[in-house]
């Protein structure tokens, strides 16, 4: 939708996606729908207005995350990183490069297999 874009925020404790509406119209209350294909799956309102699907994602684990970034040589691995970086900030480097980064997750799907 022109002036919107969906987020999606991954951490090492999972994910949540938003939408962000860069400018409110100008007249009248608005509302938007963003659609949701759940094919055998049951989504359903939160009171505090957030959509929950059914089975949560909160049941997965990672077993590993860490993200790599041009002109680092950090280990960013540890536990005590909370973030996962990718793209490009914008920012460049002492050289002149871009900080292109990568993030790697590695989730425990086990309380899903099988699931459709």
């Amino acid at each position: 939708m022109p002036g919107a874009d969906v987020i999606v925020e991954a951490t090492r404790s999972g994910f949540e996606q938003f939408v962000e509406i860069a400018k409110r119209p100008a007249a009248g209350p608005y509302a938007y729908t963003l659609p949701v294909r759940a094919k055998g799956l049951k989504a359903k309102a939160n009171k505090d207005g957030s959509v929950t699907v059914d089975p949560s994602t909160s049941a997965l684990s990672n077993t590993f995350d860490t993200y790599v970034q041009q002109g680092e040589t950090v280990d960013w691995s540890t536990d005590t990183d909370t973030e996962l970086d990718f793209g490009n900030p914008g920012t460049k480097n002492a050289d002149g490069t871009a900080r292109t980064a990568r993030s790697f997750i590695t989730w425990n799907t086990t309380p899903i297999q099988d699931a459709r």
